[in-house]
């Protein structure tokens, strides 16, 4: 069997690998064929108007610019949820600062809500909330910090709180 999938390879693999060798080689192979359906583990950039959608007084915001800066108007009464895909499980991990903030909004510290599929490094989602007081500007630092302490990506989110 193995002779007939090495035909089929577009090298030569030295059939006479030692047998760690050749599960290495077939792992990898299957890690090269799987890891880019399962997505990435960092955020993604908006597209269209799925970045922040409104149900039940809380708006929701599942991406962010990798880098630069996204303005979002928020209904009046709303607060805002963040959950965005990421998976610490990589070392990878959120941090949220906050700068100006005139609608004097309480924002939660960063949470990992993890996946529950039961898939063994599946991604789940970074998730902060943003209560506001009043109406206002509220202006959000998403780090993303790599596991050496660097950084990965930084992004400054503006929210607008409307009036009622």
């Amino acid at each position: 069997m193995l002779s007939t999938w090495a035909a089929s390879l577009p090298f030569e693999p030295e059939l006479n690998m030692k047998p760690l060798a050749r599960t290495a080689l077939a792992l990898g192979l299957f890690a090269a064929i799987m890891l880019p359906a399962t997505g990435s583990a960092s955020a993604s950039q908006p597209s269209g108007d799925s970045a922040a959608k409104s149900s039940g007084g809380v708006t929701v915001i599942r991406s962010i610019p990798s880098s630069g800066n996204l303005n979002v108007s928020v209904p009046g009464g709303n607060s805002v949820k963040f959950s965005i895909e990421s998976n610490i499980t990589t070392g990878y991990a959120y941090t949220v600062k906050t700068g100006k903030n005139t609608a004097a909004a309480r924002v939660s510290k960063v949470s990992y809500v993890a996946p529950n599929n039961g898939l063994m490094g599946a991604p789940g989602h970074s998730v902060v909330t943003v209560k506001p007081s009043n109406s206002g500007i509220t202006k959000l630092t998403f780090t993303l910090t790599s596991p050496s302490g660097e950084v990965a990506e930084r992004s400054t989110v503006t929210l607008e709180f409307m009036n009622d």
